[in-house]
């Protein structure tokens, strides 16, 4: 089982490095939509036009962290198991995490099976596209809310260990990152943001490669543990 932890703790941290590697390509791939539109409908034709010309670089990157997901998915669930944090609150987090990740999985599903045949039908019918990026955003934070709560429990078992698989300051402060974006996913859910503002959640990005940057480290600390 040792050895299969390990792995597991390889492919977090590959999943959160993917994570992150495709958070610093997205403006150079993707960039921003063009036009300065300021209605509800009008954005969504704008988002349309831009899904429209970027399509391969919108599927090849959802394309490349939707196999992140499902790397983190796997790991959280094998992690469920992992022996030096058995007795303790740890396997109910990791399979939080396993859970969120699988959640992130049908997002990447419902963006790339619907925004395109949406987003050639915009011109006659916006709603339809706003409908999918509304149901994608939906799953966007249910599945953070479960990551976010999985991590914070994760790194705060981690912090308290015997022998932790991290620094104990370095999973502190992974926990008090979790538990703000748990936070915020929760908001998000209750309050989402219209499809006009959604672009405002690109500001959040800064504060995702940091939480990814613990969590890689988290992974790379599991995967060179020896026997408890």
């Amino acid at each position: 089982m040792t050895s299969s932890n390990r792995t597991a703790g390889a492919l977090l941290a590959l999943s959160a490095l993917i994570w992150i590697a495709m958070i610093a390509i997205w403006p150079l791939f993707i960039g921003t939509r063009e036009g300065a539109a300021t209605g509800e409908m009008a954005v969504v034709l704008d988002r349309a036009t831009h899904l429209v010309q970027k399509q391969t670089a919108f599927r090849a990157i959802w394309i490349v962290e939707a196999a992140g997901a499902i790397g983190m998915a796997i790991s959280g669930f094998v992690l469920m198991h992992r022996r030096q944090t058995r007795n303790s609150l740890a396997p109910l987090g990791w399979a939080a995490v396993g859970v969120g990740a699988t959640v992130y999985i049908a997002m990447y599903g419902v963006m790339l099976g619907t925004y395109w045949p949406a987003a050639q039908m915009a011109a006659e019918n916006p709603a339809i596209l706003a409908s999918a990026i509304t149901g994608a955003m939906a799953l966007f934070f249910l599945s953070n809310i479960s990551l976010n709560l999985g991590f914070t429990i994760s790194f705060a078992v981690e912090a308290r260990s015997a022998n932790p698989a991290t620094p104990r300051w370095l999973a502190w402060i992974g926990a008090a990152i979790s538990v703000l974006a748990f936070l915020a996913s929760i908001m998000g859910l209750i309050a989402p943001p219209t499809v006009s503002a959604v672009g405002a959640l690109d500001a959040a990005a800064l504060v995702a490669v940091a939480h990814f940057v613990f969590i890689a480290a988290l992974g790379f600390g599991i995967a060179r543990e020896r026997e408890a």
